[in-house]
């Protein structure tokens, strides 16, 4: 599809086929989040007439079940009818699995013939097609003529919204400081994060005593959209979370802990690693992304990094096997240009902060890497022409300039198997951390919704794995990084508190998230701790975790003699059902098997004993309830 940005408007303006078949979809009118429905797409032929062999390809919106035509008891079945004595048969799109095509074998289809393709089709007692998890607005049901692969004109965009309210959450900043006001948010969500904008009702707070100017109820009205905010000062008191009600039903936020004033940093917490549609196999707008982070998930901050937005000279259509057919790969600029157009306009130091970047895919390097910048409208990669993307342009665009780097899921392959080492099969897969300069690169994300990559036969697996390449092996190889999480949405949500898996078959656990201990909200603090690998990883919860040895703070690095001092302080949203202190990729500490759960451990080790190397590293690894888990950034001390 032939693109262009309207950075004004925020949508992009089709440049599409000439062709005037008239398309209409029937089913999806009041559609919700999560539902299993049937829908119907029509087709009213018009000229030209379409020859045997050729016909059309049809997708589903993103995030909506793949569409499918053996099983019509399974979600998804498809069915295809016509007013035409034309023979018309349903096949697989080769490569792109959110497509179907219909293809004249006897024909031809004439101006005036009708085609009606079914999506969901329950006539054969299937179950229906499921509505993408994720609300959206304007999103494209694509078709196309397999003769032309442009986006037919007529094509229609949906909306559909959320389901009913089915859970409150409760936001609060990680950090505060003494006789300074604290902001709680509470989100109506459904049952997949979504929020209900048409939520009211009374909530109760139960546990008052933390602040003498708490009330003891608020009221959520339809105007307030699903959300409310409230400022109080907290009272004589290290920590707390704040317990609310909605007609028996409890909500607790996430921790709040008082920082002491000599301690110079805050807590933040944010996605860096999201899509939108300017991505060639995602859905949702750069708005609704933004929106959905700062309104919704409640983030200090965030990034749209999007597939390769940031790279010129590129050219034919996106071979991606979720892309659209017709994503022509020659319109990055303007891509490019109304990502960094949105990530400005959203752009509020201190109160919410975000980054342009994109996913330099492909990037001519092993392994997967995001890049992101500090100024507004970054100068884009130029490929060389006719870049068979094995090439390395990265690093020289990167020399000199101010660029973060960060590399995601290392160890990752994407046909499900386990790999021993790397083949002809998977020869960019498998993270080589040496591929760009460590100055670059201060950080990893040892999980997104993909799963963990910190070690082989962890709780989370990808799907796909290569031996070898995992997060403890590069520490092991002796590279220095702090850890971050995300999500790797494709759904414009990060920060979602959806579980669900979605169609995306990599895509299977809940968004991880990125803490940054900084001393603002701002990007430059953000960076400057980013690079200092202040950071932490978690799976979802808002953890707070300080990790320090022999004073030496998450990411720092430095000289000890003698015994190191392991100081933890751990406080969860959930409950604390482990800890675990590993040096050199080696469980050190534990604690595990009580009685009772705390939800706050404050723990010091003492570490006597040599390891015989020239420098160790050490971080803490924390699992919580529901398997949710966080991660600090290493220590590295030298003998």
């Amino acid at each position: 599809m032939d693109k262009t940005a309207d950075a004004q408007s925020g949508k992009l303006l089709e440049m599409n086929s000439k062709t005037k078949d008239k398309i209409f979809v029937k089913g999806l009118e009041n559609a919700k989040a999560g539902q299993l429905v049937s829908y119907t797409v029509e087709i009213v032929l018009a000229k030209p007439d379409i020859k045997e062999g050729g016909g059309f390809g049809i997708g589903v919106p993103p995030g909506f079940t793949f569409p499918q035509f053996s099983q019509q008891q399974k979600e998804g079945y498809v069915t295809v009818t016509s007013n035409t004595k034309a023979k018309l048969t349903l096949k697989p799109y080769e490569g792109k699995e959110k497509f179907i095509k219909i293809v004249v074998e006897e024909g031809p289809l004439k101006s005036g013939n009708k085609i009606s393709i079914c999506f969901g089709d329950k006539s054969g007692g299937g179950p229906g097609i499921r509505v993408s998890y994720q609300q959206a607005s304007d999103v494209p049901v694509p078709v196309f003529r397999l003769d032309e692969n442009k986006f037919l004109p007529a094509s229609r965009r949906i909306s559909f919204s959320s389901q009913g309210f089915k859970v409150l959450r409760c936001h609060l900043p990680a950090t505060f400081r003494k006789n300074k006001p604290v902001k709680l948010v509470l989100v109506a969500e459904d049952a997949y994060g979504n929020r209900c904008e048409d939520f009211h009702g009374e909530i109760k707070i139960l546990n008052r005593g933390i602040s003498g100017t708490l009330p003891a109820k608020l009221v959520m009205n339809k105007t307030d959209k699903g959300r409310k905010e409230l400022l109080f000062v907290p009272g004589n008191i290290d920590n707390f979370k704040v317990c609310c009600d909605h007609k028996g039903m409890p909500a607790q936020s996430n921790p709040c802990v008082k920082m002491d004033e000599a301690f110079p940093y805050n807590l933040y917490f944010g996605e860096f690693h999201a899509h939108t549609e300017l991505s060639y196999d995602a859905g949702g707008s750069v708005d609704e992304l933004y929106r959905y982070a700062r309104d919704t998930s409640c983030l200090d901050f965030a990034s749209a990094s999007d597939h390769a937005a940031g790279i010129k000279n590129l050219s034919g259509y996106a071979t991606h096997r979720y892309s659209l057919p017709f994503f022509d790969m020659a319109d990055m600029p303007a891509r490019w240009e109304l990502n960094c157009h949105k990530t400005k306009a959203y752009h509020k130091p201190g109160r919410f902060v975000t980054f342009p970047g994109f996913e330099f895919t492909p990037s001519g390097l092993k392994g997967h890497r995001n890049i992101y910048f500090l100024e507004d409208h970054p100068e884009m990669v130029k490929a060389p022409e006719g870049w068979n993307t094995k090439e390395d342009i990265l690093n020289g665009y990167i020399k000199g300039r101010k660029a973060l780097v960060v590399p995601h899921h290392p160890p990752i392959t994407w046909d499900c198997a386990v790999h021993e080492k790397r083949d002809p099969g998977i020869e960019g897969e498998g993270l080589e951390y040496a591929d760009v300069d460590r100055k670059y690169q201060p950080v990893v994300e040892i999980y997104s919704k993909h799963g963990c990559s910190e070690y082989f036969g962890n709780p989370r697996p990808l799907k796909g794995q290569i031996l070898g390449h995992f997060v403890r092996d590069l520490l092991e190889q002796g590279h220095k990084f702090g850890f971050i999480a995300g999500s790797d949405t494709h759904l414009a949500n990060p920060g979602s508190s959806l579980i669900m898996s979605g169609p995306n078959i990599t895509l299977q656990y809940r968004s991880g998230l990125a803490a940054v201990w900084a001393k603002e909200l701002t990007r430059e603090s953000l960076w400057e701790a980013v690079f200092n690998r202040r950071t932490f990883a978690t799976t979802y919860n808002k953890t707070v975790i300080l990790f320090y040895v022999n004073g030496m703070f998450m990411g720092e690095e430095g000289a000890v003699k003698g015994s190191r001092h392991i100081s933890l302080k751990v406080f969860t949203a959930g409950n604390i059902i482990k800890i675990e202190i590993i040096k050199n990729n080696k469980v050190i500490f534990t604690t595990s098997g009580r009685n009772i759960i705390p939800d706050t451990e404050s723990k010091e080790y003492i570490d006597k004993e040599s390891s015989g190397r020239n420098e160790d590293f050490y971080y803490a690894r924390i699992t919580e309830s529901e398997g949710e888990m966080s991660w600090s950034s290493p220590v590295w001390v030298r003998n």
